[in-house]
């Protein structure tokens, strides 16, 4: 009798530790839920070409996700990475077309993103701007400036470039983009756990004013993070024109959404002072992961955007419900 009057508390005790690792841990639970349930769904989803795939798939927003990471540890936002895309990539192809030498396209192509990634940082930082709301007309500054540049038109990759080979050359069973994807993930996420840049964009995000009073220069470390964002999307921007094949004024779009999501996705605080470039990365796998899903199963592109964004808004509110808790404790 004794048993049978303790199993109902030890049932409810259960669930609530459940409930708090779900809360804690929504990542992992949202992937390993993914896994299982593909796994009975499709059979393909499990092998290992698929994942390599998925690898392949998410190495280009995951290389602005890095950017992106670190920018919402400091508590900032940055909406203009699917203009920049967009805007490198002409530029990246244009110069590809003109002649350059390997090395003069590369060196463009990067500066162009650290010429964008200035522009906001001195906007944000500099004139203390809401960054959402600078980021949100650099959008559109960018992405104009890729229609002026392309007048409106695809511009193809040249078929005897040797560029095709970071968008779709392989080292033994992995792929460019992916090895690419996961050397800027070590190096950014040393840097982050490692080194005193990285504590004080710990610091910054957890409490900006109080980073600026121990003596850290939060405008200093902003404009950085800002340059870091823009060569990050610069770089993705490469590998997204090769392997599409093409450039135009709209190849980059969607992106921003991507990236956040993926950031969020790998446990990336709203509020900052939280996360890292590694959680950071596997969000952008687990985005890819989700989107290859979908697409196994038959659901149109419009849908996986609705599935997408209900996604990010649970994981939003999970993240608020905690926090919340949090500072109510």
């Amino acid at each position: 009798m004794q048993s049978l009057t303790e199993n109902p508390r030890t049932r409810n005790l259960s669930l609530q530790r459940l409930g708090q690792f779900a809360l804690a841990e929504p990542t992992l639970v949202l992937t390993l839920g993914l896994i299982i349930l593909m796994s009975f769904l499709n059979p393909y989803f499990l092998t290992v070409n698929n994942f390599l795939n998925v690898f392949r798939q998410a190495s280009m927003v995951g290389i602005v996700t890095c950017g992106i990471t670190w920018m919402m540890i400091s508590g900032s936002f940055d909406l203009s990475v699917g203009s920049i895309v967009s805007f490198v990539g002409i530029v990246f192809l244009t110069t590809i077309n003109a002649g350059m030498a390997p090395i003069g396209t590369l060196v463009i192509s990067l500066s162009v993103g650290f010429i964008c990634g200035v522009i906001n940082g001195l906007l944000v930082a500099r004139l203390k701007a809401n960054p959402m709301i600078v980021t949100l007309g650099t959008l559109s500054v960018y992405q104009g400036l890729a229609f002026l540049t392309s007048g409106g038109n695809y511009i193809k990759v040249p078929d005897d470039t040797p560029w095709r080979w970071i968008g779709n050359g392989k080292i033994g069973s992995l792929a460019v983009p992916t090895l690419i994807f996961f050397s800027l993930v070590l190096v950014m996420q040393l840097i982050l756990t490692q080194t005193a840049f990285g504590n004080r964009i710990y610091g910054i995000g957890g409490n900006e004013r109080a980073a600026g009073l121990a003596g850290i220069k939060v405008s200093r470390y902003r404009l950085i993070l800002y340059i870091v964002t823009g060569l990050c999307s610069a770089l993705a921007a490469m590998i997204v024109t090769i392997r599409g094949g093409y450039a135009n004024n709209q190849a980059g779009l969607g992106f921003e959404f991507d990236a956040i999501t993926a950031a969020v996705l790998g446990g990336c605080y709203m509020f900052g002072g939280r996360g890292s470039v590694l959680r950071g990365a596997w969000g952008a796998i687990l985005l890819a992961l989700l989107q290859n899903a979908l697409t196994i199963l038959g659901v149109s592109p419009s849908n996986q955007l609705i599935v997408q964004g209900v996604v990010l808004v649970v994981m939003v509110g999970i993240q608020v419900y905690v926090y919340n808790r949090s500072v109510a404790a």
